[in-house]
């Protein structure tokens, strides 16, 4: 086997391809995942871009590529890369539909692999994702947001499909088995593959994490997938594990299933949004804080409440721990814990800014 090195003088960094094609490895001081960036100079969600300089040529010329940092914390397929997988299906020039799509992170990164020759299709439910994932696309002109639908009805987005090589699936609900095969028999190929992400507790948070992934294979197996790989994704997932299967829908050797228990996730976005602002409210709320706010804070043009100190705390943490999360999803998260819709051109439901912070009865998460 012949591995092709391409050297960068000015930050001594090695690109080396990874055995998984359209992935590469930098190396330097650290080692780092990476993908080629398919828009050179634009970041999707503030990763780190690195620079590598390719061999002068005999005029002297060296060429410059862009990679985009691929981040394992940030993505199960990352992980799953980084963990070892004999096989992720997905390379330059496949077919991929991605369901789940969120804001688009790792598809980023997917629609890199597969390059200009491919085709992302990325199905994602919730609206507030939808946005940053179509404003994704724009310029990777290889993602075609399958509208923001529900993955549990492909008849409304099968019109905007052709067949694709592999279904890659990261849909928090407890059904996604049944959602998976249901998909895959509108538009998954014969030999093509199939990678999905299981969330144990969205199926069954009072069952063992083992316990339920067994009964998914069971599940799946009944639905014509054969599952022929499982893999842990930790350290990157707080105990998570990956599957593989085959669905055999014509006697083929099909797809593969990809199996992650995430503890982290609820069913729904908004719903983990709000749990997730009940736990960071408190940030900023020091001992006896609101007596502090009350007698030592107030000085005159001064409106300082310990809320204003979680907001902060919050930015501080996206900021330092290079969180992927959208400016909108910022505002709206500060806006939670304000108790106060600050954005109103983001047209968001306004009994939503009453939950975690009523300013109306003053009956909030701190009660």
């Amino acid at each position: 086997m012949v591995v092709q090195l391409i050297y960068s003088h000015k930050n001594q960094k090695i690109l080396e391809p990874h055995r998984h094609p359209g992935i590469f490895v930098a190396k330097g001081k650290e080692q780092l995942l990476v993908t080629k960036n398919l828009v050179p100079g634009e970041s999707v969600y503030g990763e780190k871009r690195i620079m590598i300089e390719g061999p002068k040529s005999d005029d002297g010329i060296s060429t410059k590529t862009e990679y985009r940092v691929w981040n394992p914390f940030r993505s199960k397929l990352a992980a799953g890369v980084l963990g070892g997988l004999d096989h992720i299906h997905i390379g330059p020039g496949k077919k991929v539909l991605y369901l789940g799509a969120a804001s688009g992170t790792s598809v980023s990164h997917v629609a890199d692999i597969v390059g200009p020759e491919g085709v992302v299709y990325a199905v994602e439910f919730s609206h507030r994702s939808g946005r940053d994932l179509i404003n994704m696309a724009k310029k990777r002109t290889n993602v075609i947001p399958a509208i923001v639908e529900d993955a549990r009805h492909p008849t409304k987005y099968r019109m905007l499909l052709s067949l694709v090589d592999v279904i890659f699936s990261d849909v928090a609900q407890p059904d996604q088995a049944r959602i998976v095969a249901l998909n895959a028999d509108y538009f998954l190929k014969n030999q093509g593959y199939a990678v999905i992400s299981i969330k144990a507790n969205c199926i069954d948070s009072t069952m063992p994490a083992e316990q339920v992934f067994a009964n998914e294979v069971q599940l799946l197996k009944t639905m014509k997938f054969r599952p022929t790989e499982q893999l842990t994704l930790e350290p990157y997932e707080r105990s998570s594990t990956q599957d593989f299967d085959e669905p055999g829908f014509d006697n083929s050797p099909l797809p593969h299933v990809r199996n992650i228990k995430d503890p982290i996730y609820d069913y729904s976005a908004l719903n983990w949004t709000i749990k997730l602002v009940t736990k960071l409210t408190p940030l900023g709320h020091g001992p006896f804080s609101h007596v502090f706010d009350g007698q030592f804070i107030p000085r005159p043009g001064s409106t300082w409440k310990h809320e204003d100190a979680s907001e902060l705390m919050l930015e501080a943490m996206i900021k330092e721990n290079e969180i992927d999360i959208s400016r909108r999803d910022i505002d709206f998260v500060r806006d939670l814990i304000a108790g106060i819709d600050r954005h109103p051109e983001n047209e968001e439901k306004p009994y939503l800014f009453q939950i975690v912070a009523n300013k109306q009865n003053g009956i909030d998460v701190d009660k």
